[in-house]
């Protein structure tokens, strides 16, 4: 598994290792903030994977046209296809007037779908849509299956892997405990996960490393992990994005460490 990080808008540059090769970008702030365009521009030149989302966890819409703008921008490999919250025929009608129009404006790169649903079985009937549709390479599973569905996103993600394991899968989001990030069976079933969580622990001077080795290739899972403060502390989910400081050295090295700790810790985990 892979961690994309997602930094404040102007922050990106500062913020985000030069050892990070995949990155999650979202699409308004593309347009909004040319510190932001220009870093992942830069990334992708380099060779980095890139995937673009819609701004919907930020509780924005964003039109098919602007998506493209971003896109012609940043040139992703793959595109989060837009979704309506608990909604399955809502989420499905909107994604393909999406693809459709990316397509037929010659986007050629990858697409991820996101499973929605008010009950789990109509979450595994989009899920089902989306993995037998020829359109998508990717599933994307978001934070909340924990609280509508009375199960874990581990559970979820075994589930949608053994179903449809013709696809790969995404985490939308970390959960404040990061227990699906230290599952081994879910490092070999989710291809990555996106999360600003170390970002903002980070920023506001909180440190939060990856687990630790015990002895050997046993890692310490029951390691701590800290009170997560939200973006509110930041301004707010999407205020987030145009958050410049104040911050210093301390807050910046928490970031960055916790970041190569778990880009580390991740990679040993695979290797093992």
């Amino acid at each position: 598994m892979k961690l994309f990080h997602i930094p404040p808008g102007k922050l990106a540059a500062d913020l985000i290792p030069e050892g990070e090769a995949g990155h999650l970008v979202v699409a308004s702030e593309v347009l909004k903030h040319d510190e932001y365009a220009l870093f992942y521009m830069q990334r992708k030149r380099r060779g980095d994977w890139i995937t673009m989302d819609t701004p919907a966890f930020e509780g924005e819409d964003i039109s098919n046209g602007d998506l493209f703008n971003a896109i012609t921008l940043i040139q992703p490999d793959e595109v989060v296809l837009p979704d309506v919250y608990r909604d399955c025929t809502g989420t499905t009608d909107k994604s393909w007037e999406a693809y459709d129009f990316l397509r037929q404006l010659g986007y050629d790169g990858q697409f991820m779908g996101v499973a929605q649903g008010g009950t789990w079985s109509d979450y595994l009937q989009c899920a089902s849509y989306f993995a037998h549709s020829g359109k998508i390479t990717t599933l994307g599973i978001i934070e909340e299956v924990e609280e509508h569905f009375d199960r874990t996103r581990i559970e979820v993600a075994s589930i949608l892997h053994s179903r449809h394991p013709n696809v790969q899968l995404h985490f939308l989001g970390a959960s404040e405990h990061l227990r699906e990030l230290k599952d081994r069976n879910v490092q070999k079933i989710v291809r990555s996960c996106d999360t600003a969580k170390f970002v903002v622990w980070g920023l506001n001077g909180i440190l939060q490393l990856a687990p630790a080795y015990a002895k050997g290739l046993t890692f310490l899972h029951d390691h701590e992990v800290y009170a997560y403060p939200g973006r509110q502390s930041l301004g707010g989910r999407k205020e987030y994005f145009n958050y410049t400081g104040p911050y210093g050295t301390i807050e910046r090295d928490c970031v960055i460490g916790a970041i190569e700790s778990w880009r580390e810790y991740l990679n040993r985990c695979a290797a093992s």
